[in-house]
């Protein structure tokens, strides 16, 4: 990934025609293995986050929280076991339990109950900058490369990463729209790195995969 983030103008303008370059966030935005990424595993916390929730919703969203968390807990332990991503089991389980979703839930509810799920801010400070990320997602665009962002991870999450690392402010709603994320995912019903999902990400977010490259820490998605 260094050498991506370090490219020149002249060599990002060979590597994918008129395409879009696609990021995922964890493990891609900072390095797997850093005191940030412990950090974020020690705080991540959905009992606490589905219990926040539970606490100051009506009886509907009560009883969807307890199918969203009985779910959960239970598939978990099988899934952590084969190393995969536990957003995945939580878009999962969300996806179990959404019948009548929409009617149960707003999208700021769910972005809300993500969120608190990640815990305090203090860790963001853990995150070492990196001039060379900033700088290679704003030659994207001097060249005229479109830049997307697909992660099951949370828009905000992943915006107090890059904000460390220098992106500029004002791109923030930007990268907001060029951002499919993990209640994209729970309101689409299917979750990363599902073909279905892939194919919902791409289609909103008009990005033609014949003409585009995408940079993952697991090989599944790509």
């Amino acid at each position: 990934m260094s050498k991506i983030y370090a490219a020149t103008a002249a060599e990002i303008t060979k590597i994918a025609g008129k395409g879009t370059f696609v990021f995922d966030n964890d493990g891609v935005l900072y390095p797997i293995g850093s005191d940030f990424e412990a950090q974020l595993r020690k705080d991540f916390n959905l009992r606490n986050a589905f219990q926040t929730i539970a606490n100051i919703g009506n009886d509907d969203v009560k009883s969807y929280i307890n199918a969203l968390k009985t779910y959960f807990f239970k598939k978990r332990g099988k899934v952590l076991k084969k190393s995969k991503d536990p957003f995945m089991v939580f878009v999962e389980a969300a996806n179990h339990a959404r019948k009548d979703f929409a009617s149960i839930f707003n999208i700021g509810i769910i972005r809300q109950c993500v969120e608190l799920a990640y815990g305090g801010n203090k860790k963001y400070k853990l995150i070492k900058q990196d001039s060379d990320i900033v700088n290679s997602l704003l030659v994207f665009e001097k060249v005229g490369k479109k830049v997307a962002f697909y992660t099951n991870g949370l828009f905000e999450h992943m915006w107090k990463i890059l904000e460390r690392h220098g992106i500029p402010k004002d791109r923030k709603e930007q990268y907001k729209q060029a951002t499919y994320d993990a209640v994209d995912s729970i309101y689409a019903g299917a979750g990363k790195p599902s073909p279905q999902a892939m194919d919902m990400f791409l289609n909103s977010k008009n990005i033609d995969a014949k003409e585009s490259v995408m940079f993952d820490n697991i090989l599944i998605p790509l």
